[in-house]
């Protein structure tokens, strides 16, 4: 256990992708955010009134992409930890990142347990670059397919929203039904799933495959 908790910036313009992030990174007692921006530019006004221990940052996003963001910051703040994340991969960003450099690059399609040591090892002093095939990724794809095919189209939207960290209230605000039929969805998604935490698992399971 640390002293403090490290200071996490996430930045990614997608919320639910945001807020899944927060989630993880809140279950870990050693880590905190303390941040949470959607565009670089928010992140390059942060910086010159906060230093945070790692930057979480999105590759695509519109205002100022992840690329030309972490540039900025290591040209103004040479010792900011940055881990760049994306949903795709592309061969030739390996070398635009080590370049930089950041300290890591982990795709979105990680694992929740992966992505946490990837994040405790950066904030360690390593360098961390989780190369994901083609095949690899399109192994995870094929598994939320079957996934989402066992589910009904309202069930997907409560694991997307279960995923963003949204509580049932929240969750039955958001899509204006009762909290009992959320709480109704959630047995039949844990069912369907075999998960028997209907609380903490369907989480993980959300978070991981979502």
């Amino acid at each position: 256990m640390t002293e403090r908790p490290y200071s996490i910036t996430i930045i990614d313009d997608h919320p639910m992708v945001a807020s899944g992030l927060q989630a993880i990174i809140k279950a870990h007692s050693d880590l905190h955010v303390n941040h949470v921006l959607n565009s670089g530019i928010e992140l390059i006004e942060l910086l010159e009134v906060d230093s945070p221990d790692l930057i979480i940052l999105d590759i695509s996003m519109k205002d100022m992409d992840g690329v030309q963001a972490a540039k900025i910051v290591r040209s103004k703040y040479p010792d900011q930890k940055i881990l760049c994340i994306s949903t795709f991969y592309q061969q030739s960003l390996y070398a635009v990142l080590k370049a930089i450099p950041v300290q890591g690059f982990i795709p979105k399609l990680t694992d929740t347990n992966t992505l946490i040591q990837g994040i405790l090892k950066i904030l360690a002093g390593e360098d961390v670059y989780i190369i994901q095939n083609d095949e690899n990724i399109e192994t995870k794809r094929l598994v939320l397919t079957e996934i989402t095919n066992k589910l009904s189209r309202r069930e997907v939207e409560i694991m997307k929203l279960i995923k963003a960290g949204k509580s049932s209230k929240e969750i039955a605000d958001e899509l204006f039904i009762a909290l009992t039929t959320v709480s109704t969805h959630r047995k039949n998604i844990s069912k369907k799933l075999n998960i028997n935490d209907l609380n903490g698992g369907l989480l993980r399971f959300a978070i991981d495959n979502f």
